[in-house]
């Protein structure tokens, strides 16, 4: 299972879908499998490719067998995960005292995360003191060390590769707030949109967002 239709087996509706959720949730992708196909066992290698770009990577996590409107037509439901599921093989347990997070992560990831790489765990990471003793999963522990750093964030990409990172807080000294009014923000659209109406001095979050045109069925 290395695309998105290998040996035909993958049925076109329903599609693949995926579940790209942002930060340290699982992805998870579920599709179909013609009753005729050969359904993946569990734990084995699923991949999606789309022009060549890797559109998930993990393991089946669930293969069901059901039918659709008669018993004949039966089909194979399958769930599958990214490599979250598989970071939480082992459980961590040590102590680390007055130690920089980044040195923590790394060390985790060598001890109990084989296959893993922490190429993109920040450096230089704040001094933190954490004690493991085996009763959390993995994803549990780096939640734990992101907690205490405060503004810290972690997820697994679909190479395995462990990224773990701090967003640095915002510094709003001497900084000016600015002044909306009529004209002076835009809604892109078809075409640009004067903003009617003002808002008072202050700070404001924007938050970007897309119109996506839909594609003829072929």
């Amino acid at each position: 299972y290395t695309s998105a239709n290998p040996q035909d087996d993958v049925r076109r509706q329903p599609s693949v879908t995926i579940r790209d959720i942002l930060n340290n949730a699982p992805n998870i992708a579920s599709y179909t499998v013609d009753g005729d196909g050969a359904p993946p066992e569990v734990g084995s290698l699923i991949e999606f490719t789309d022009n060549g770009v890797l559109m998930f990577s993990g393991q089946a996590l669930t293969v069901d067998q059901d039918f659709e409107g008669q018993k004949t037509n039966l089909v194979w439901n399958v769930t599958a995960v990214d490599w979250t599921f598989a970071l939480n093989k082992h459980w961590p347990f040590g102590t680390y005292n007055n130690q920089s997070a980044s040195t923590i992560v790394r060390d985790m990831i060598t001890r109990f995360a084989p296959g893993f790489t922490a190429e993109f765990v920040q450096d230089s990471l704040a001094n933190v003191s954490v004690v493991f003793d085996g009763e959390q999963d993995f994803a549990s522990c780096l939640s734990q060390i992101a907690q205490v750093l405060g503004e810290a964030h972690w997820y697994v990409d679909y190479q395995r590769r462990v990224h773990f990172f701090r967003l640095p807080r915002l510094n709003t000294v001497g900084a000016q707030p600015i002044v909306l009014g009529p004209g002076n923000a835009i809604v892109a659209t078809e075409s640009t949109t004067p903003l009617v109406g003002s808002f008072p001095p202050g700070w404001y979050y924007f938050k970007s967002t897309a119109k996506y045109h839909s594609v003829p069925t072929l």
